[in-house]
């Protein structure tokens, strides 16, 4: 007997173009008995229209689409299920004829996710000497089950994220309309006062709902607020009951952020105040592309996501089935051993999250009968398909039972080093991070993209790796051992990555090919300015740090990390580092980088621009055959190291005023998009300086 819901999914097809540009691969079907071709070739055939399931059953789905025109006789659309993007095929079919518009599927599992292509055949003819095969049409389904997945979407964007709100709520709207068993809440909080909302999606429909007022009695939260994620996460959960659940936390990511608090600043003879926890009323506070919640001045520490995410669980008595960090930098170990219970798998990206969000392609594999490992190896799969080379990256996941284990063998390797610079071993110690593989960069403000010293963050592995090489099996400190150890603890985590020059500097080459991350030992005597970081790695909380945005103010760290106070690499970095260590607050900034896939062979957009009494006036005209979903203005920011999102435009909008804000020299592109975020054009660069006086300089032609 078949369970059915009916839900019309919209069509995905140019979301998958790209990623699964894969053709027929012939044999017998059980739909027409004609013979199939042994060869076939890709001819200028188009494939059917919106494809779309229709209804959804516990084996099956039922498939529509609007036929292809023309004066085409003879020919078929072939029909595959596939089980995977590379098979093999469970289903084959063809049907029998151009006028057919639905297939019905049987036969598939309930709960699972499948691939469906449709092509177009028309067999040779008159004015056509040879068959034709058209592209597949495709989607991505999952069947029917009688248990259901609760997705919870914890989106920060109070600061310069805040465009892509809209952006994200119709891809998942999509991905919801693909998988009848998911029930998705989306918390969305912008950058304006008043527009924090919990939205919820299913079977295609997103709708706003009061729930933020009802259990806040206020429209404005600070998603900066370790209680506010923990609200969301128990709410989503009573809300929805279901078998498995997975939560996703995006926003600006920061690496190692530590609990802050600061002083009040005193007038002579007056008492001193009682610190305030949080940023300081100053840079970067402020700043939409740092990591914080520009209306409200809250930030999510290490510790503050690990005491939420403690809440949310009963501390790891009844934790998630999946946790993906949606954000830059955080698949460092103090990170993930920070909320190692709060979770059985969890995903993270060590080094830049590009901002690709393709919640449409992710959702319909969260499926009831994938257990959370296949899950996770299908989001960072997904996340690596939607890049190319220009946006380098590194991704994977780890079961949580399994961070215990590295976080010991990083310990064990602690230990070792520390032994090994006692006895003066210390060129092999300095070396090896030198050759490492490091993360984070020194880009804040108008800084630089090159990876390595005096950036901190560097790679687990690599660093091991470097270790056993430089000091040999035979070395009596145990130094070769203990990174063995550790190379083998990582043998747990799964991961994927790209190497290339990046787009926001193309002189850079990134090539990060490592998981977790640790901090790093840089030459000894580095002062506390350039290693910061090391200089509040230490368990004794809380103690002063000096303020590098504004050195008169006072800040204080009140807690610490969670492997600091219980590991002991912090032991050995307090041994290794011969410079003073004065506790130092540099100064961090986190950028999520939007992925502009395709802009290498995007064809050319023409912008004109013009000053106004309100701002940049910037008008174009539709890129000749192409019909784009969306238009998005990009603008680098005065001192800004990349584009960020400014808007995000409807097709037939032709023009936007771009309002000055700072002063200094702003970078304005076009891009035409389609409704996977994939770059269809692309114009050259505005240059635009506000000062005292405003100038606008014409496109530079980029080559």
């Amino acid at each position: 007997m078949q369970t059915y819901v009916s839900v019309r999914a919209l069509l995905v097809a140019p979301a998958l173009a790209v990623a699964l540009l894969l053709l027929w691969g012939g044999g017998a079907l059980p739909v027409a008995a004609q013979a199939l071709p042994v060869t076939v070739s890709q001819g200028p055939v188009q494939p059917p229209s919106e494809l779309r399931v229709t209804t959804f059953f516990t084996d099956g789905f039922a498939l529509d689409w609007q036929p292809v025109s023309g004066a085409m006789t003879g020919g078929q659309y072939r029909i595959g299920i596939f089980e995977g993007i590379d098979g093999p095929a469970v289903v084959k079919a063809v049907t029998a004829n151009l006028h057919a518009d639905h297939f019905v599927a049987g036969g598939l599992q309930p709960g699972h996710t499948y691939y469906v292509r449709v092509s177009t055949f028309v067999p040779a003819q008159a004015g056509q000497p040879e068959d034709q095969l058209s592209a597949p049409a495709q989607l991505i389904a999952t069947t029917l089950s009688d248990q259901s997945v609760l997705l919870a979407i914890y989106f920060a964007a109070d600061n310069d994220l805040a465009p892509y709100i809209p952006l994200l709520r119709e891809r998942i709207r999509v991905g919801s309309a693909l998988n009848p068993n998911v029930r998705i809440l989306l918390l969305a909080d912008g950058d304006v006062q008043n527009d924090t909302t919990v939205w919820e999606a299913a079977g295609g429909v997103i709708t706003a709902t009061a729930a933020v007022v009802d259990a806040w009695g206020a429209s404005e939260l600070d998603t900066g607020d370790p209680a506010v994620l923990t609200w969301f996460l128990q709410f989503a959960r009573s809300h929805y009951q279901a078998e498995q659940s997975i939560v996703s936390l995006m926003g600006h990511g920061v690496a190692l952020a530590p609990e802050l608090a600061w002083v009040p600043p005193s007038e002579p003879g007056e008492p001193v105040q009682a610190p305030r926890p949080g940023i300081p009323p100053l840079k970067p506070q402020g700043l939409d592309y740092t990591p914080t919640d520009v209306t409200d001045g809250g930030y999510l520490s290490v510790t503050g996501v690990g005491r939420a995410l403690a809440a949310a669980t009963d501390n790891g008595a009844q934790p998630f089935d999946l946790l993906f960090f949606d954000q830059c930098f955080q698949g460092s170990l103090d990170v993930l051993y920070e909320v190692r219970q709060a979770s059985h798998v969890l995903i993270a990206s060590p080094n830049y999250a590009w901002l690709v969000a393709p919640y449409a392609q992710y959702i319909p594999h969260f499926a009831p009968a994938a257990t959370p490992e296949q899950m996770a190896d299908d989001v960072i799969n997904i996340y690596q398909r939607m890049l190319n080379n220009s946006n380098p990256n590194a991704i994977f996941w780890v079961r949580g039972a399994d961070i215990g284990g590295i976080a010991e063998a990083v310990n064990g390797l602690g230990d070792a080093l520390r032994v090994a610079t006692q006895a003066g071993e210390v060129w092999p110690i300095e070396q090896a991070a030198l050759r490492s593989k490091f993360v984070d960069t020194t880009q804040c403000g108008a800084g630089t993209l090159h990876l390595g010293p005096p950036d901190e963050l560097l790679g687990a592995g690599s660093f091991a790796g470097n270790l056993q090489t430089l000091v040999g099996a035979g070395d009596a400190n145990g130094v070769h051992a203990a990174a063995g150890q550790l190379l083998t603890s990582l043998e747990t985590v799964t991961s994927t990555f790209r190497v290339g020059h990046p787009y926001l500097d193309r002189t850079e080459f990134w090539n990060y090919d490592d998981t977790l991350t640790i901090m790093a030992p840089l030459p000894r005597a580095t002062p506390p300015l350039v290693a910061w970081r090391a200089s509040i790695y230490r368990d004794a909380t809380p103690f002063a740090a000096f303020w590098t945005p504004a050195p008169t103010q006072t800040v204080l760290v009140s807690q610490t990390f969670a492997f600091v106070r219980d590991g002991r690499w912090d032991e050995f970095l307090g041994d290794w580092y011969t410079a003073p260590r004065t506790p130092t607050i540099g100064a961090w900034c986190s950028y999520a980088p939007p992925g502009l896939v395709g802009a290498e062979t995007a064809v050319s957009l023409t912008v004109a621009a013009t000053t106004t009494s309100e701002g940049l006036l910037l008008t174009w005209s539709p890129p000749a055959g192409i019909e784009p979903a969306l238009y998005q203005v990009m603008v680098r920011k005065p001192n800004g190291v990349n584009q960020v999102l400014v808007a995000a435009l409807e097709a037939n909008t032709l023009s936007y005023t771009l309002s000055p804000g700072k002063v200094g020299r702003y970078e304005v592109v076009v891009v035409a998009v389609d409704a996977a975020g994939f770059v269809q054009a692309i114009a050259n660069p505005v240059q635009w300086d506000v000062g005292d006086s405003v100038q606008m300089y014409l496109p530079i032609v980029q080559r």
